[in-house]
């Protein structure tokens, strides 16, 4: 049996691609416009931009937090994980820290929280690649 590639086939695949590319350039714009109002933002009302900074941060945080609790107990015992479970409960109270706190202390503290947290997930993530690396993935 032999699958022949005919031009229907070549003209949808190619429509397909330039619509994707189309809404990846229109993306690539509001991106653009929102992240010069965003600097144009923070020039001009510095401290508010840092207290809007901090608190999306948070909510972002804690978000991956709880994301990363679910996917710790819907993930098969067999390639469950314990330092996803360590990385969400840390992801949840770092979040609700940064959100607590003044905005200058945040700012002060904030490369400190990020690097252990980039630490965390990192030996996070490499011990799951090593637990998954047993069963072939």
């Amino acid at each position: 049996m032999r699958f022949e590639i005919g031009g229907d086939l070549a003209k949808e695949f190619k429509n397909r691609w330039n619509q994707r590319l189309r809404w990846i350039r229109i993306a690539g714009y509001i991106v653009g416009i929102l992240m010069i109002l965003a600097g144009v933002a923070c020039l001009f009302s510095p401290i508010r931009s840092a207290e809007a900074l901090k608190a999306i941060v948070a909510i972002i945080i804690i978000n991956v937090g709880v994301v990363r609790f679910f996917e710790y107990f819907f993930s098969p015992a067999l390639i469950r994980f314990g330092g996803k479970l360590i990385s969400a409960i840390f992801n949840i109270l770092i979040g609700a820290i940064l959100i607590q706190m003044p905005t200058g202390t945040a700012l002060t503290i904030f490369s400190f929280v990020i690097g252990l947290y980039l630490l965390i997930s990192g030996v996070s993530k490499l011990a799951y690649a090593a637990q998954l690396r047993v069963f072939g993935v």
